[in-house]
């Protein structure tokens, strides 16, 4: 008899999750209380247009082909993904304009024109993004943090990478240029952070975005959405749209059930909460 796991949520997180459980012969549904899937990454269509309203590119896209891999699928047979050069652009309020991304020549050119000196400097920040990367992507990505101790086991490593300090402080301790400076913390704002307070243990994306480069799908968001809803569809995922969910049961510190808005309690035999904290 399989077992039943219940995933709250519909962001790509829970895509992923509710995935990577059907893969280990789980019953899965997958419950969310918007009316497309895509959490976060709503489309909105106006006049005709589409238009994405969460993230517009993706710079891990590993992490999406893994989850065709789990069912011997190749993900560009369903999904298109176009690498940018360059990633961004940035226009500064003196007229200047610096373009970031593409090779490491490349970029290199565009930070010596700005500023020679912290050509050496970009070199630094992005030894030590990689150094950050190899702790807090790949070592403690996938470490669940809900016991204290587990917390306080990491917290030599992180002192050691100086992840109290914010992205802003990392990239102007390795740059001098103003300019550079505003714009080389961006990665924060992608995710709804400020480069003024967010711990440098974010300045990981440098080293990701250089080893991986950034993305564009074919189609904009909605087009990964649409593929990994119709991967779920393949694989008998169960996906209830527009429901709310009021409690999650536990019993003896278990979850084994969940209250539906409308008071239907549906069993399970595992759930997993990713829903955003106000909802929580």
């Amino acid at each position: 008899m399989e077992m039943h796991a219940i995933v709250i949520g519909a962001g790509f997180g829970d895509m992923a999750a509710a995935l990577r459980m059907r893969a280990k012969v789980y019953c899965v549904t997958l419950i969310d209380r918007c009316q497309q899937l895509g959490g976060r990454a709503q489309v909105f269509e106006r006049q005709g247009f589409c238009h994405d309203a969460g993230p517009t590119v993706i710079t891990a896209p590993f992490l999406i082909e893994r989850l065709f891999k789990l069912f011997d699928e190749n993900m560009h047979d369903h999904l298109t993904l176009v690498p940018l050069n360059p990633w961004y652009r940035f226009h500064f309020a003196d007229g200047d304009t610096f373009d970031y991304g593409g090779s490491i020549e490349e970029t290199m050119a565009e930070i010596g024109r700005i500023e020679p000196r912290d050509r050496a400097g970009y070199a630094k920040l992005l030894a030590q993004s990689k150094r950050i990367f190899d702790i807090g992507f790949i070592k403690l990505s996938a470490v669940p943090f809900y016991r204290f101790t587990t917390l306080m086991k990491t917290i030599p490593q992180l002192l050691r990478l100086r992840s109290d300090r914010s992205v802003l402080s990392m990239v102007s301790h390795y740059l001098r240029s103003p300019n550079l400076r505003q714009a080389l913390p961006i990665q924060p704002l992608l995710l709804r952070g400020n480069p003024f307070k967010t711990t440098s243990i974010y300045g990981l994306i440098h080293h990701l975005e250089s080893a991986y480069g950034v993305h564009f799908a074919v189609g904009g968001t909605r087009a990964i959405t649409r593929a990994l809803g119709l991967l779920m569809q393949r694989h008998n995922v169960t996906v209830c749209l527009g429901e709310t969910i009021s409690k999650i049961s536990i019993e003896n510190g278990t979850a084994t059930s969940v209250i539906m808005g409308d008071g239907h309690v549906l069993a399970a035999d595992l759930v997993i909460a990713n829903a955003d904290a106000a909802f929580l």
